[in-house]
């Protein structure tokens, strides 16, 4: 039976014609999946082509589809579909060939090569006229072709690689060159070393002689899968088509792979930056487990993140993904859910922090627990203690509270001082237990412990944890007890660098174990630009962050292969020279053809896009929407969020508006901060926010201010 993979530009090309024409080629491609040898499908060879393996099909009167057929195999390759002269122009000079080194099936525009040999020749004889003046040494010239080749630099292109002489002209050429050559030849330049860039590819130790004439079995290769998707059933084609430009459902990096991929005999914690596509490995990891490990009906997974906002978007991707049949065996929820459903079947009573008027109640307990005290501090302090001490450690009594360390806590206090501390935290206990409120922290401790004590049985095979970073320790015991230890048990993505929320945890206190191979890297960001990646690494640059497991994490190596604008930052005197900007931007990228639901303005506060930006958009008459997670067609217009909203989302431009002192941080949550610990703790997070919500966009990133700028910034 013929084999047939789709390639990744033409889903791209599929998604630039027409929609009139966009439901004959899903037609043609449906028809050609079933059986692509069928008499009425008629190839024609394109004349003065590169390479003899292109053919061309026709679709309806005007477009063509590029079709490959390799002489050895039974193989056939969809690779691009345009109007008739476009198709004609695109294939011509489009050479399909394996890498002999890495066996993968790489896509070569020769046209750089020939274009190349006319310039190199005026360039030779100025060259040889003034020799003294010649570059002595060029960038690669350290390693063979062999080396090169086997970090997917293409046979054809290896005399326009030995020319570059720095990291601008190997810029210059990158769309010329496969991802995984540019991603190779870009580590190479930064230093790092040719054994810990082949690690990094992914590419395993193969003395198989690679036949340079198996397109099969180079569509098993880890590159090439990059590029091309093989369809092994209707089903599969349309969820490809119906989303042509979510590459991400379809192609993943080798290192991706292999980590989604991987039989473990334990847990795995994968690390990574913004956009480097820890939620699609997780995702991806779910499909993996429910289609090849854990298989029966009734074998369920569960998939845990921190906030609604994130369940609901994983959820609907999830969907996009996963088939029907499987798709109900993995569930989608956030440990506070989970921990709430668990403890109401053995009490129904309690009430959770979740609303204004319960919170109102809280805010009121600690006043009331508060004013009987007599050493002094501020609420604030208090707060803090109660937070990062008793309820971190799980501290139910004076004297464990009297032997407890207190790490990173600024402010130094006495045991009798502890004694009377602790007071203040009984009344406020007493007050909450009065009013059966419970803290969520509580109530994932109890659901815990209901566990543990009681013959509860949680029908999971397997967790998947995104979002690590903002879990607190009590989330990270409840999904051990929940999940016993044994193989594939935990998949657990995170990014310390993104934690906007206090919660920091140690997973081995937890009974984790992530140590040596069970911790897992991601390095290519695949959503910004490096020019945006490089302005929001800047906000957090100097900080230290954990590695979830009393390490420390670094970004080493976290690069984007995606270049663009650098980002652009606007300060103005007052808020109508902001907003007068922000007009200016929102009318050019409406002329420029952006779509309103590509674009998101953030600020800091709901108070700010209620009161200031929504009545801005209102006034000018273009359509905007506040984002809500409750709603899954958020509507038509510019979206507006909040910096803890946008987490997890990505749009092709970000407008981030008042980044004001005041603002980020808030005045008044800056001067709660207890000590000088505390308030570098509150501004580190602050930096996190911002780096998170610059690291939506994609494309193009704008940050504007008025009066006094953040001193974030």
């Amino acid at each position: 039976m013929p084999k047939i993979a789709i390639g990744a530009e033409f889903l791209k090309s599929m998604s630039n014609i027409p929609k009139s024409e966009q439901k004959k080629v899903r037609e043609f491609t449906e028809k050609f999946r079933k059986d692509p040898t069928q008499s009425s499908i008629n190839y024609e060879p394109i004349n003065d082509v590169k390479d003899k393996k292109v053919r061309t099909v026709r679709i309806g009167l005007s477009y063509r589809a590029v079709v490959i057929h390799p002489p050895k195999g039974d193989v056939y390759l969809l690779v691009w579909v345009d109007h008739h002269d476009e198709a004609m122009r695109w294939a011509k000079n489009k050479v399909f060939e394996i890498n002999s080194e890495t066996g993968g099936l790489q896509i070569i525009d020769t046209e750089i090569i020939e274009k190349e040999q006319v310039e190199n020749e005026v360039v030779d004889e100025v060259e040889e006229s003034n020799k003294e003046d010649k570059q002595e040494y060029l960038l690669f010239d350290d390693y063979t072709d062999k080396q090169l080749q086997k970090l997917g630099v293409p046979r054809l292109l290896l005399p326009s690689i030995r020319r570059l002489e720095n990291e601008e002209e190997l810029e210059q050429i990158r769309k010329h060159l496969p991802d995984e050559a540019y991603e190779g030849l870009l580590s190479l330049a930064a230093g790092f070393s040719f054994e810990e860039i082949l690690v990094e590819l992914g590419r395993e130790p193969d003395n198989e002689e690679i036949d340079p004439d198996d397109f099969e079995k180079a569509l098993d290769n880890p590159d090439t899968k990059r590029r091309f998707a093989t369809v092994t059933s209707n089903e599969d084609l349309l969820d490809m088509l119906n989303a042509p430009l979510e590459k991400w459902r379809v192609f993943l990096h080798p290192t991706q792979e292999k980590i989604v991929k991987n039989n473990n005999k334990g847990p795995v914690r994968v690390l990574g930056g913004a956009g480097t596509g820890k939620t699609v490995a997780a995702m991806h990891r779910a499909k993996f487990l429910v289609e090849e490990v854990f298989t029966n009906t009734s074998d369920s997974i569960i998939f845990l993140t921190f906030t609604a906002n994130l369940a609901k978007v994983i959820k609907n991707q999830l969907d996009s993904i996963v088939p029907e049949s499987l798709r109900k065996r993995i569930i989608v929820t956030t440990v506070h859910s989970l921990a709430s459903r668990i403890l109401k079947r053995y009490d129904e009573n309690f009430q959770t922090v979740s609303s204004h008027e319960i919170r109102e109640q809280v805010k009121h307990a600690w006043e009331i627990a508060v004013s009987t005290e007599e050493l002094g501090f501020d609420e604030s302090f208090y707060r803090e203690e109660w937070e990062d001490v008793v309820q971190r450690k799980g501290i139910s009594t004076e004297k464990e509270y009297l032997r407890a360390k207190r790490i990173g806590r600024g402010t130094r206090i006495s045991r009798l001082q502890r004694k009377q501390i602790w007071k203040v935290f009984e009344d406020y206990r007493s007050f909450l237990n009065r009013h059966n409120i419970k803290e969520w922290v509580d109530i994932v401790r109890e659901a815990r412990m209901i566990v543990e004590q009681n013959d509860f049985v949680v029908p999971y095979k397997a967790a998947i944890v995104d979002e690590a970073q903002d879990l607190h320790q009590e989330d990270f015991k409840l999904i051990r007890t929940i999940i016993p230890e044994g193989p594939n048990d935990l998949f657990i993505v995170g990014d310390t660098h993104q934690r906007i929320y206090k919660n920091k945890v140690v997973l081995s206190h937890s009974g984790i174990n992530v140590l040596g191979r069970r911790s897992k890297r991601l390095k290519v960001n695949y959503r910004t630009t490096e020019q945006i990646r490089k302005w929001a690494v800047s906000i957090i640059d100097g900080l230290s962050y954990d590695d979830l497991d009393e390490g420390l994490d670094d970004q080493k190596g976290y690069k984007s292969l995606l270049h663009g604008l650098d980002p652009e930052l606007r300060h103005f005197n007052k808020l109508d020279d902001e907003l007068r900007f922000i007009t200016d931007f929102v009318h050019n990228a409406i002329s420029n053809d952006v779509k309103l639901s590509n674009l998101c303005l953030v600020a800091r506060s709901k108070s700010l896009i209620k009161d200031v930006y929504k009545p801005l958009f209102d006034e000018l008459g273009i359509a905007s929407t506040i984002l809500d997670p409750s709603k899954t067609n958020q509507g038509e217009g510019i979206r507006l969020a909040t910096m803890h909203r946008v987490k997890g989302l990505e749009f092709s431009h970000i407008i981030i508006a008042s980044v004001n002192k005041g603002v980020i941080p808030p005045e008044n949550v800056l001067k709660k901060a207890a000590d000088e610990i505390s308030r570098s703790d509150l501004l580190q997070r602050e930096k996190s926010l911002l780096y998170v919500a610059a690291t939506r966009a994609r494309d193009y990133l704008v940050v504007t201010s008025y009066g006094e700028k953040s001193e974030v910034l």
